[in-house]
């Protein structure tokens, strides 16, 4: 019997899209990711995934700015808002 292979592919150092002015916390992938498997980092130190959703647990929450069901492709940042001249990037897997 043949077993069945998903493919996944590696996105690394992926720049987020969205306005950097120290009030937006909203940022948007190049293409929808797997949910679960985003690393972000913010000026090279690596953020930590808030587990519940909330600032208790982590840094930033993973969304799905098209609506339920549409497929994770942003963020939102829970503990600050990148100002100008930050650099924000991600690595994540897309099947």
């Amino acid at each position: 019997m043949a077993v069945a292979r998903l493919r996944v592919l590696t996105r690394r150092q992926q720049a987020l899209g969205g306005t950097y002015n120290g009030v937006n916390r909203s940022f948007t992938f190049p293409e929808n990711f797997k949910q679960g498997s985003s690393r972000i980092f913010h000026n090279g130190r690596r953020l930590k995934i808030a587990s519940d959703g909330t600032l208790l647990t982590g840094e930033y929450t993973e969304t799905e700015s098209g609506g339920l069901g549409a497929g994770f492709n942003s963020i939102y940042l829970l503990s600050f808002a990148p100002t100008t001249g930050s650099v924000l990037v991600a690595d994540y897997y897309i099947i």
